[in-house]
């Protein structure tokens, strides 16, 4: 009878250690926004993004944390229709089917990503630029190219958008 309570307890343990083991590294928690924008940004096969403040890298294929140090080179590879990703810390690329997410740990007005190229609006060339936010690169199965896209909070889209498209002249109330 003894025995089997030491079995019992010991089995027990040993469940809660696996599921431990299995499940702590799927675990990301994402900044979440109230109000969440999405905004699609038009970029190269290859690209920079250098993020200051406080983020985390994700593979999509498997949820879990990527090292990284300094800027992420992203790439497409036409032959395997994936993203890959380095880093300053690792030289090699790593390969995702679904991409890779840069989220911010916690939303904060410290953090920022900048896209060493991206075509804004109006723009005939690539030009570097910096957004708030999390960043998501996947592979777009049509053109068969990168995207990327920036998701933020409303409030933030609207901090970088209305300075560059309102003019001076504007009454105030505009």
């Amino acid at each position: 009878m003894k025995l089997r309570k030491v079995i019992k307890g010991m089995l027990a343990f040993l469940f809660v250690l696996t599921g431990f083991f299995t499940f702590s590294d799927f675990k990301v928690n994402a900044a979440s926004y109230d109000d969440q924008v999405n905004v699609r940004l038009v970029v190269p096969e290859t690209f920079k993004l250098t993020p200051t403040g406080s983020y985390r890298l994700v593979n999509v294929d498997n949820g879990r944390s990527v090292d990284y140090r300094g800027s992420l080179e992203f790439r497409y590879s036409r032959t395997s229709n994936a993203i890959g990703v380095r880093s300053d810390l690792n030289n090699s690329y790593i390969y995702s089917g679904r991409g890779f997410r840069l989220e911010e740990r916690t939303p904060s007005s410290g953090n920022s990503v900048v896209v060493n190229q991206v075509r804004v609006a109006g723009a005939a060339s690539y030009t570097r630029n910096t957004y708030r936010g999390s960043m998501s690169v996947t592979v777009n199965a049509n053109d068969r190219r990168p995207r990327l896209h920036n998701e933020l909070d409303i409030e933030d889209y609207l901090k970088g958008v209305v300075p560059r498209e309102a003019i001076a002249s504007w009454p105030i109330e505009a």
